[in-house]
C-alpha cells in the first residue's frame, strides 16, 4: 500500500492553509489494482489530486478505515487475487459511503448493469482506460460532491 502523495516536493503534499486554492480543488482517490503498472499510471494522470493506492482488498479496506479518511472517490480493477473490485467497492460503499465508486475493467461482470442500478457501483470504465478518464472522474467526484449526496 502506498501513498501517491507523500513524495517531498510535490504539489500535492501542500498541507491544509499551506495553499488554500491547491488544497480546496484536490480530491483524495483511493486506487485499488493488483498491477502496480496500472496503479503508478493512474497516480500520474490524477495529479495534483491526492490519490492513495492499495494492491488488495486488505490494504484497500485499511486506508478507508483510518481516521479522519474522507475519500473523494475510489477506483477499483474489477480481477483481482482474492476479493474482486465489485466487493472492494461494497466495502467502499459501506465505510466510505460519500465517495464515487468506479469499476475498471478489461472485462464488465455480466451483473454490471444490476451493480450500477442498485448504486454499489456509480460508473464502470473498461481498459484500456481513455486520457480522459482523470477528467472524467473528477467531474462526477466534483458533481458528487456538490450534490450533497447523503450517505448511505
Amino acid at each position: 500500500m502506498s501513498d501517491g502523495g507523500n513524495g517531498s516536493g510535490d504539489p500535492r503534499d501542500a498541507g491544509p492553509g499551506q495553499d488554500k486554492e491547491t488544497d480546496r480543488r484536490r480530491l483524495k482517490i483511493l486506487i485499488v489494482d493488483d498491477d502496480e503498472f496500472v496503479r503508478k499510471t493512474l497516480d500520474r494522470a490524477l495529479r495534483p489530486h491526492h490519490v492513495l493506492q492499495a494492491g488488495d482488498y486488505h490494504q484497500a479496506e485499511h486506508v478507508m478505515l483510518a481516521p479522519d479518511t474522507e475519500l473523494d472517490a475510489v477506483v477499483s480493477d474489477y480481477r483481482m487475487p482474492g476479493p474482486d473490485g465489485v466487493e472492494v467497492l461494497a466495502a467502499a460503499s459501506r465505510l466510505q459511503p460519500r465517495a464515487v465508486r468506479m469499476l475498471l475493467t478489461g472485462s464488465p461482470p455480466e451483473n454490471i448493469q444490476k451493480l450500477i442500478d442498485s448504486g454499489l457501483v456509480h460508473c464502470c470504465v473498461l481498459k484500456p482506460f481513455q486520457a480522459s478518464l482523470p477528467r472524467r472522474l473528477e467531474a462526477l467526484a466534483r458533481s458528487w460532491r456538490a450534490a450533497g449526496i447523503p450517505e448511505t
